[in-house]
């Protein structure tokens, strides 16, 4: 069989995961739409698939969920009900979302199917960086399941990783980049008339390591009282949330929890800028930060932490700050709203780098012609 012999329509390939929730930016909205998009027969099994409807999910099947998940059950619970829920589907290829699964893949592999992973993050560094973990335990808990992946990995059909750094731990052939750029399905070009709110944004996880108490502490060293802080994302915890609402800078800041797709692209449309303060965790240094792009595919620039690795996927296109310095983002966020203009061209800038070359339809391609070749051969 030849790639031009393989009839996607017919051909059925399952995006799994038990950790993300069906509507991933990842795993739904970018891998199983421009999937679908190619014409191949798409079907998700996710947790909590039992809450969308049709209405939600245009093109992609949605297979019964597997319900909500512990920390613990994730690592035995979900094995039987993915691999029921397999069976019972019998998809030529089966694409894996988390690194918890792949004892799994071995088990689909002898059954015949082509397995494919999708190692989103180096779990080696992100082990480090949990603190959930004791501290003694981090090391030796990070080389051994760093280990198990890139083993079993080595064995499965492909492997995609988010990042160059990732790409090299696996070091095979059958290993290749898939960077987690914007789509351009949902940042259309901003208006040349756009008038932003003093309003700076963050969107994604709110925890520690990812800057909030830093961005919060920022706002009450900002000059100007009217600029506003916006965070678009979930507390790690309601104690982490209690403990920052004491802050000075709190009265200054607008959670608006957890929002849709559109309810983003509107609020970075009426933003000065998006924040990205990282802490220089090992997991962070050599991140690729899918916000930071998200926030160039608006027309907006960024606002980010002083990694080398950042400074050259930023480009021009961001103002630069130490990690962990509240006084150094407050100076930023005075620079930005002091200079629209040059503010303006910055994201004007950052939005043509994103449409002509750091964009998922671009990277979207790639999935489809290792699917082809995978299931040719």
């Amino acid at each position: 069989m030849t790639m031009h012999d393989v009839d996607r329509a017919s051909t059925t390939v399952v995006q799994l995961t038990t950790v993300h929730p069906w509507d991933d930016v990842r795993v739904y909205h970018k891998v199983c739409l421009s999937l679908a998009e190619c014409g191949w027969n798409v079907v998700l099994v996710a947790t909590a698939g039992d809450g969308a409807s049709e209405a939600d999910v245009p093109v992609v099947e949605i297979a019964p969920s597997l319900g909500r998940l512990r920390r613990l059950g994730r690592l035995f619970g979900p094995q039987r009900a993915a691999w029921r829920e397999i069976r019972r589907l019998n998809p030529a290829l089966v694409h894996l979302h988390d690194p918890e699964l792949l004892p799994l893949a071995l088990l689909l592999k002898r059954r015949g199917h082509v397995v494919v992973y999708d190692a989103h993050e180096d779990i080696e560094k992100q082990i480090h960086a949990k603190d959930w973990i004791p501290g003694l335990l981090r090391r030796p808990m990070a080389r051994t399941v760093g280990f198990v992946v890139r083993w079993i990995g080595r064995r499965l059909d492909h492997v995609f990783t988010a990042t160059e750094s990732i790409q090299d731990t696996f070091g095979t052939q059958t290993a290749s980049v898939l960077h987690n750029y914007p789509s351009l399905r949902e940042f259309s070009a901003p208006s040349a008339q756009r008038q932003p709110d003093l309003i700076v944004t963050y969107v994604g996880g709110l925890t520690e390591v990812r800057g909030v108490r830093d961005m919060i502490m920022a706002m009450d060293l900002v000059t100007n009282p009217d600029v506003r802080l916006v965070l678009a994302g979930r507390f790690s915890s309601p104690e982490l949330e209690a403990g920052l609402r004491q802050l000075p800078g709190w009265d200054r800041t607008e959670s608006v929890g957890w929002i849709g797709r559109s309810e983003i692209t509107e609020l970075l449309g009426r933003s000065m800028a998006g924040v990205v303060v990282l802490h220089p965790t090992p997991n962070h240094l050599e991140s690729l930060p899918i916000k930071m792009f998200e926030y160039f595919a608006a027309g907006i620039p960024a606002i980010v932490s002083d990694f080398p690795h950042f400074r050259t996927l930023a480009g021009d296109n961001a103002v630069i700050v130490p990690a962990q310095d509240p006084q150094a983002l407050a100076d930023a966020i005075d620079w930005v709203v002091t200079h629209p203009d040059e503010v303006g061209a910055m994201g004007e800038a950052a939005r043509e780098r994103v449409v002509g070359e750091l964009n998922w339809e671009a990277e979207a391609q790639r999935v489809d012609a290792v699917y082809l070749e995978l299931l040719a051969n």
